[in-house]
């Protein structure tokens, strides 16, 4: 009687295999981690956000699971998405915003993430940089997280390592289009 091997991704399909390394990618992520999840709802979130970066956040969910700092921490750690290759206008500041919330949540099961477009502005010049795309993440406060970088989630609106001061002008759960900000600022103005 001969051995019967069991493919732990199913078929031999490629899609097979691609979820197969997805799965276990996940499993060794959650690794040593305990993930107990809380929940706000999404009048508390749009009430924090106005409260403490003065700025009104647009919420599709109307609750959101999110852990404490201390695990946030221990996640972002384990994130991949700064060791991306950046490449201006096709894999730039809003792909690595939109990945690192993804993969937050794919990943971890954390839907307390959004994406923030605003200014950066020089700390120590004052100077406008330019636009940008970065998240905020809520761990039982609001935390400023630079996808593109290891330094962990801030709480506040400043990046002294990389001398930025952020200045959020409009902040979402979801992908907008630039049709949906242009009208956004359209009105702000």
């Amino acid at each position: 009687m001969g051995v019967k091997l069991v493919n732990p991704f199913g078929s031999c399909k490629i899609e097979n295999i691609a979820f197969g390394i997805h799965k276990l990618e996940k499993w060794i992520l959650r690794q040593g981690l305990k993930l107990e999840y809380k929940t706000i709802s999404a009048t508390e979130v749009e009430k924090q956000f106005k409260q403490k970066w003065g700025i009104d956040v647009w919420c599709k969910d109307s609750e959101y699971r999110y852990v404490d700092y201390e695990t946030l921490k221990e996640i972002d750690k384990r994130m991949w998405v700064h060791r991306l290759q950046y490449v201006s206008q096709y894999l730039d500041c809003d792909d690595f915003s939109g990945f690192y919330k993804a993969l937050l949540n794919l990943y971890f099961g954390i839907n307390a993430c959004w994406m923030v477009v605003g200014e950066v502005h020089s700390l120590s010049t004052g100077k406008f940089q330019g636009y940008h795309q970065w998240n905020a993440v809520y761990a039982g406060d609001i935390y400023l997280k630079e996808p593109q970088t290891e330094i962990p989630p801030v709480n506040g609106l400043e990046m002294r390592e990389i001398d930025w001061r952020y200045k959020p002008l409009f902040i979402s759960d979801r992908e907008v289009s630039r049709e949906i900000l242009r009208k956004f600022a359209e009105v702000k103005v």
